[in-house]
């Protein structure tokens, strides 16, 4: 990948910050039992705004945790479509994005100040439109959640493990004459290759009542390829819940964290 696009390490730097993730997925990713023989189809518009690069994604996902087991849970979070909009007027891309199906399983459930393990895995399905939208590769990853809930207090840590698909630099050509040597190794330097990633997240979500909870949170990831090294950022946000029916949900969510990234949503859930 050229240094000109860096749509992938952006992609796989996300993973760390549930900010840029669905509802679901929050939710899925928390160490507490689900409701067994459970549906839940959610839609969702997502803005995201990251210094003068704006992204605008109309994402869905789908949760079933079976009712003869309902420590398992199933998500499938594909990007029905996606509008990236880089602030150095490069040309807007558009189409549709990644697909993501995770695999959840409650290990041991919380009592009293003992924590509940989750065991999760995940696979994401490169099923973007353009190179832009996407890595073009599939990622695989492992993650363990220790958490505990203290009445309207939900206290999780996410640990997890990205295996990225790489991409090689592109071969030298034959016969580059007296300076071709010198030219290969300055494309060699601008290309990007991505590495595999650890990625933590020490999530707070606080309830403040039926339908408003705030939350806090602490991320980072290890080296994200050649070009790009580590990070660590806060996090804080909100989420509105308004119930209109007993099986839908309408909600707008916001958050800000400490590397710019203002990610604003809005969506709906039915449950089944």
């Amino acid at each position: 990948m050229n240094v000109g696009t860096s749509v992938p390490a952006a992609l796989v730097l996300l993973l760390a910050c549930s900010l840029a993730r669905a509802d679901l997925a929050r939710d899925a990713a928390k160490a507490a039992p689900k409701e067994g023989g459970e549906l839940i189809l959610e839609t969702a518009i997502q803005v995201e705004r990251d210094g003068g690069d704006r992204t605008l994604a109309l994402e869905s996902a789908l949760q079933y945790t079976p009712e003869f087991f309902p420590r398992l849970s199933l998500l499938l979070e594909p990007v029905l479509r996606e509008w990236s909009l880089p602030g150095d007027g490069a040309p807007t891309v558009m189409g549709l994005g990644d697909t993501e199906f995770s695999l959840n399983m409650l290990l041991l459930p919380a009592r009293g100040i003992r924590p509940a393990l989750l065991l999760g895995g995940k696979v994401k399905l490169p099923t973007a439109a353009s190179p832009d939208l996407g890595t073009g590769e599939s990622d695989f990853s492992a993650l363990l959640v220790i958490g505990n809930e203290f009445d309207d207090l939900d206290l999780n840590l996410e640990l997890e493990y990205v295996s990225v698909g790489l991409e090689d630099p592109p071969p030298a050509e034959e016969g580059g004459g007296a300076g071709g040597g010198a030219a290969e190794a300055e494309e060699a330097e601008r290309w990007e290759i991505l590495h595999d990633v650890w990625t933590y997240t020490l999530a707070l979500d606080l309830s403040l009542g039926e339908n408003l909870s705030l939350f806090l949170e602490s991320f980072g990831n290890t080296r994200l390829s050649n070009l790009e090294g580590g990070s660590q950022a806060l996090a804080a946000g909100f989420e509105l819940d308004v119930d209109l029916w007993d099986r839908l949900n309408l909600f707008v969510q916001g958050g800000l964290d400490t590397n710019g990234l203002f990610a604003p949503k809005a969506g709906f859930e039915l449950v089944w």
